[in-house]
């Protein structure tokens, strides 16, 4: 889902969201921008807060009171159970592909895993490799 956060830097970097916004329990895969983490968001009075890594903000021209859209789902170990086993471990290597992988829809995620388990065994390590390096790049097939 795409929602609008506000930049706050105190007391540490955080997003701010509507009170409204339906966000699911438990952690979330976040992207903002180009940044890929995760993290729960806590509700606080009338609005929800997101904390930023501090991998994210120094990555980031993030300033204070600067709206930004971010993507987010719940974090979902079922899409990683779908894989092929050589591809769940390829994914879990790199998380930020990881991530972006259990971002994407159901469908994107079908082709990718239909992709992955065609050819021979040699064929399909290459392909795994080459899914892996495409989320990476945020990309998709």
């Amino acid at each position: 889902m795409q929602i609008e956060g506000i930049i706050h830097n105190t007391p540490q970097p955080h997003l701010e969201l509507a009170a409204d916004a339906a966000l699911p329990e438990g952690p979330l895969i976040i992207m903002l921008q180009t940044q890929l983490f995760k993290q729960k968001a806590e509700r606080k009075g009338q609005i929800w807060t997101l904390e930023l890594p501090e991998e994210v903000c120094s990555q980031s021209e993030l300033t204070e009171g600067k709206t930004v859209n971010l993507w987010l789902e719940p974090e979902s170990g079922h899409s990683l159970a779908e894989c092929p086993q050589a591809l769940q471990e390829a994914l879990l290597a790199n998380r930020s592909a990881c991530y972006f992988f259990q971002l994407l829809d159901p469908e994107q995620r079908g082709r990718i895993i239909h992709y992955a388990e065609q050819g021979v065994e040699d064929q399909r390590i290459r392909r795994i490799d080459k899914i892996v390096a495409m989320l990476y790049e945020r990309r998709t097939l």
